[in-house]
């Protein structure tokens, strides 16, 4: 297959990755109300990630991916995950393997 429609198609050395990232947190803990957004601020802003997910009442459910068409790496989830683990009102979390990110 030519490079040019392995890049349009994402294949092979244009294979975007990205992780999933789930997070349980203490409603209780005052800090919990800026969790959310202290999250995107980090991914986003900082580390020029892209998330997306959902949350209900103590959990947090993302899929991070790079904001350009470079993939995230083994880098990006250690930063994450040791994000995570300053964070007070976390009571657990699984920060996934890295995994094809987009079709």
């Amino acid at each position: 297959m030519k490079k040019r429609i392995r890049k349009k198609l994402k294949l092979k050395e244009y294979t975007e990755q990205g992780f999933r990232v789930v997070i349980q947190f203490d409603q209780e803990n005052p800090k919990s109300k800026t969790l959310i957004q202290d999250f995107l601020n980090f991914t986003i802003d900082q580390n020029n990630l892209s998330c997306g997910g959902c949350t209900n009442d103590n959990q947090l459910e993302m899929f991070i991916t790079s904001i350009t068409r470079a993939s995230t790496n083994e880098k990006h989830r250690y930063l994450i995950e040791q994000w995570i683990k300053k964070r007070p009102e976390v009571t657990s979390f699984n920060v996934g393997q890295l995994e094809k990110a987009r079709q």
